[in-house]
């Protein structure tokens, strides 16, 4: 009895472990081929994603900010970020691109630049809000490893598309707002 009872626990904490790859990796990749929009909610206190694939289910987890992705054959990978999300804007929020506002993005942490990769991710899109606080922690941890804690001091780079050098501190962000040639502004957190 002894060894039935070992040999279901093994099996049961086995199939546990299944089920965990599945959701969290077979599962992206089953996503992200699809044509659709995926939703990820991200809680950078917990550095936890969850993905929404069915847009009438309910939220249940805590997120400091969300990503919108789709992949287009002309536009390529496209991400637009959001605090709160109403899910009849995500049929048209990937229509008001942008020409691209940057030629290269970096973050430089403790002495250590890193770059923000916005080749093969098009971030360009009216409205759209990035390198917050949240942002950038999520971008780190996921592309370059790096976990920065939620009062960490960072500095952003930017070389613009009029090739000005622009930094800004871990306090401010960039919101795509295509005015004159300005195609950006750098905004204060509250």
């Amino acid at each position: 009895m002894n060894i039935l009872q070992d040999f279901l626990y093994s099996l049961m904490y086995y199939v546990g472990y299944v089920e965990i790859f599945m959701n969290k990796f077979i599962r992206i990749f089953m996503i992200s081929a699809a044509k659709e929009e995926t939703i990820y909610l991200v809680n950078t206190h917990e550095m936890e994603v969850e993905i929404i694939d069915d847009l009438n289910s309910d939220i249940t987890m805590d997120y400091n900010f969300g990503i919108v992705e789709k992949s287009d054959e002309k536009k390529g990978l496209c991400h637009y970020t959001f605090d709160e999300l109403d899910t009849d804007d995500i049929q048209t929020m990937f229509h008001n691109q942008v020409d691209a506002p940057f030629f290269s993005v970096s973050v430089v942490h403790e002495s250590t630049n890193y770059d923000i990769d916005i080749t093969n991710i098009n971030y360009f899109f009216k409205g759209n809000k990035l390198f917050f606080r949240e942002h950038i922690i999520y971008i780190m941890n996921k592309y370059h490893n790096v976990n920065l804690e939620p009062d960490s001091n960072y500095e952003v780079s930017i070389v613009d598309h009029m090739c000005n050098l622009i930094s800004f501190s871990h306090e401010e962000y960039v919101v795509l707002t295509p005015i004159d040639d300005k195609l950006y502004r750098i905004k204060h957190s509250k």
